[in-house]
């Protein structure tokens, strides 16, 4: 799991090559547990009325936010890729409602390419 959320920064503007089932949803769960442990401590601090811890921590989930999405991109075209589909799917992310839910069923699908 360390190993594949390490290279996920590592290959942050590698839009080259593919990226596995398991690479993919390795990330992701790191980054959902990130933002569950951000979100909770942001419950905590405004449930406490501390305005400026609550206030700190959310713009620290924002800048987090914010620096994940520009690795998130490449992953998913190289998932899209390792499944056999078009980068051009990522423009389902401009879908409201039913465009991520297909990216989702999208990066479900097995590798297409053996290596």
């Amino acid at each position: 799991m360390i190993q594949a959320y390490k290279n996920f920064w590592k290959q942050a503007f590698n839009y080259k090559g593919v990226s596995t089932r398991k690479e993919y949803w390795l990330v992701a769960l790191v980054n959902a547990l990130i933002g569950l442990v951000l979100g909770i401590l942001i419950g905590i601090a405004v449930g406490m009325n501390e305005v400026n811890i609550s206030l700190g921590i959310a713009v620290l989930s924002l800048f987090y936010c914010l620096a994940v999405l520009v690795p998130s991109l490449p992953l998913g075209v190289r998932r899209l890729r390792d499944a056999g589909f078009h980068w051009a799917f990522m423009f389902f992310y401009f879908v409201p409602y039913i465009g991520p839910l297909v990216l989702t069923v999208l990066y479900c699908m097995p590798t297409k390419y053996k290596e």
